[in-house]
């Protein structure tokens, strides 16, 4: 809402700066887009924040299964319009006891040992878009 006001104000002032009379209205229009961005995202993170301080936790059942913390947790069963019982979508909730075998904990240490190198590679690819925003920061400001 706050960036769609932004844009209709900067078409209003139009290309030659001449649409608005001085005042607020005016500065935000003339407000470096790059700036204005920099302040919706702060924007958007004390909301964040503060809607995450003023609820409560949901149940952990609830949550079971939507973040990477409980990823192989089973769902809690759904309840339909009607009242009665929906089960989970296919694979959801299915939650093996079985025991391990040794080729299946090597294939575990496997992927906990590409997981890794998948963190590492997330991390330099993280610093290369920052180093790219801040060089179109530099650019364009």
């Amino acid at each position: 809402m706050l960036g769609a006001t932004r844009l209709v104000l900067e078409l209003v002032n139009g290309a030659d700066k001449q649409g608005l009379s001085e005042g607020l209205l005016k500065s935000i229009a003339e407000f470096n887009f790059l700036h204005f961005g920099v302040v919706l995202f702060v924007i958007c993170v004390v909301i964040l924040v503060g809607v995450s301080m003023a609820t409560s936790e949901p149940p952990h059942d609830k949550i079971a299964g939507l973040t990477l913390e409980t990823a192989d947790e089973p769902v809690a069963r759904r309840v339909g319009r009607d009242g009665r019982d929906e089960a989970p979508p296919t694979g959801e909730g299915q939650v093996g006891t079985k025991e391990r075998t040794e080729t299946e904990l090597e294939e575990e240490l496997l992927d906990l040992e590409e997981s890794e190198r998948d963190r590492r590679r997330d991390l330099f690819l993280s610093i290369g878009v920052v180093i790219c925003v801040a060089l179109v920061w530099i650019v364009f400001a």
